[in-house]
């Protein structure tokens, strides 16, 4: 990769990096939690979302290999018609 390319991505991640930091410390003012439990319940919680997410993406990619339209499958996944469409191109 070209050394200007590297450093311009580097750039670009900085930026990301630090509005996500931003984002995390603006949900957490006021409500951080004052022990390690608090800490592990809050990731607890998000790894639940994240397998619920998961597993309703390949339910999705199930009903579409039953050439399902992309409404039967927003109406069975409650997914939106583009993340149904990205799915469909991610494979």
């Amino acid at each position: 990769m070209p050394k200007e390319l590297s450093e311009q991505l580097q750039q670009e991640m900085r930026a990301e990096i630090r509005k996500d930091d931003e984002i995390m410390l603006e949900s957490f003012k006021g409500n951080l939690p004052p022990t390690l439990a608090g800490i592990l319940e809050m990731e607890r919680k998000e790894g639940i979302d994240l397998g619920i997410e998961r597993g309703i993406k390949q339910v999705a990619k199930k009903i579409m290999a039953k050439r399902k339209s992309n409404e039967d499958i927003m109406d069975a996944t409650d997914l939106t018609f583009e993340e149904i469409e990205a799915l469909r191109t991610s494979d």
